[in-house]
């Protein structure tokens, strides 16, 4: 008997927080005047400063409220704009839907940015979210420690839209996708600095940041990085360690390590 009412305690727990969800999305969405456009396949959000397309299915609505809604990355532009950097070139490593680079903008609208995303659907979704936006280059890639094929690896937390992982690979494997590395675009694309460097790549940060197989000097000619370290890996220590050796200060925020270079 008290394992039925334990249940039925939880279940009345889980729809509270639904509806309490589910209303504070309804203001969140009223207060910023965004119309919202429901089918089968898409959820279309437009006001005066965005024009974003979701899928209906998957993680695109959740990475939406973590970004627009809940602004994981507000306190990152008010630590850029305290330390008086302006934002030119960014580098958005595991950019998923672009929306990231979407918020960012509108605090930074001259800013330049090339967006990486090395799964074809969300690169797809990618292309739509900053197609009205203006000095955006997105590449259809992963980032990696060298310039290399690259395939799926297996799901990933769950293996949602946001959490894809790849591995290296060979061209005789379906899904196969390009990896390459922080230096090869700089190099292509003529920049010798980069003002913001935004990493969150699935737990690929622990090849990134190996000394051993990895061309690190991308940090030398970096002002400000932003990464998420996925702890699956115990890898966080040390990519402190080679940040804080490059001179950046580092604090947390939510899932995000900020490094500010001193």
């Amino acid at each position: 008997f008290s394992k039925m009412l334990k249940s039925i305690k939880n279940k009345i727990e889980v729809k509270i927080r639904g509806l309490i969800s589910t209303k504070r999305e309804k203001f969140f969405l009223d207060k910023n005047n965004f119309s919202v456009i429901r089918d089968t396949r898409f959820i279309k959000l437009k006001n005066h400063d965005f024009d974003i397309v979701l899928r209906s299915q998957g993680s695109d609505w959740d990475v939406f409220k973590q970004i627009f809604q809940h602004e994981e990355y507000k306190t990152l532009l008010k630590t850029i704009s305290l330390n008086g950097i302006e934002l030119e070139f960014i580098l958005d490593l595991g950019a998923n839907i672009g929306l990231t680079t979407a918020y960012i903008k509108k605090f930074h609208p001259g800013a330049e940015v090339i967006c990486v995303e090395p799964d074809k659907n969300n690169f797809a979704q990618l292309s739509l979210n900053i197609a009205k936006l203006s000095k955006i280059k997105p590449i259809n890639a992963g980032i990696w420690n060298k310039c290399t094929a690259l395939t799926e690896d297996e799901p990933f937390r769950g293996g949602d839209d946001w959490s894809k992982t790849f591995k290296e690979g060979n061209g005789s494997q379906l899904g196969i996708t390009e990896g390459i590395t922080i230096q090869h675009i700089l190099q292509q694309y003529a920049k010798t600095e980069i003002d913001l460097l935004k990493i969150d790549i699935e737990g690929a940060e622990r090849f990134i940041f190996d000394e051993s197989i990895s061309n690190l000097n991308f940090l030398t000619v970096t002002k400000v990085i932003a990464i998420e370290i996925h702890d699956e890996y115990n890898i966080r220590d040390k990519i402190y360690t080679i940040l804080r050796n490059y001179n950046f200060t580092l604090f947390e925020s939510g899932e995000l390590t900020i490094g500010v270079k001193k």
